[in-house]
């Protein structure tokens, strides 16, 4: 699966997305969906529909793997972005980081510390960006 993301209506998550699908098929992963949208990383995951319905999928469909290109991709509120993630550990859903080569858990479900102790930074630096940005 894939999540691509981008803040305003004037970018395009397209480059994401077509070099995600290209590491896919260099990896052969099978790509089951793509969520894409163009919304803040600043709001809360139940104010970002297309997140919304990448976690509903993942809850009624066997997913092993998310493909994100960065971590601030995923969101740039660190407590919002650590509730995806911990959604997807408690699925046995690695996430993949692809710009930082982070995978997050491995093939026994168990997370990588090294990932673990990188996200936690990568998210409070993501965070600390959105507010120098506004």
């Amino acid at each position: 699966m894939i999540y691509a993301r981008v803040s305003t209506n004037s970018q395009d998550y397209k480059r994401q997305t077509e070099e995600l699908l290209e590491f896919s098929q260099i990896q052969n992963y099978e790509v089951v969906k793509i969520f894409e949208e163009k919304i803040s990383g600043g709001k809360t995951n139940e104010e970002r529909p297309q997140l919304m319905k990448m976690i509903n999928f993942i809850k009624s469909n066997k997913i092993d793997k998310v493909l994100c290109w960065e971590l601030s991709r995923l969101g740039r509120n660190t407590i919002e972005v650590l509730k995806t993630i911990q959604l997807l550990n408690e699925n046995c859903i690695s996430l993949y980081i692809k710009n930082h080569n982070i995978e997050k858990l491995n093939d026994k479900c168990e997370i990588n510390p090294i990932s673990q102790f990188l996200i936690q930074i990568l998210t409070s630096v993501s965070e600390m960006e959105k507010t120098q940005i506004r």
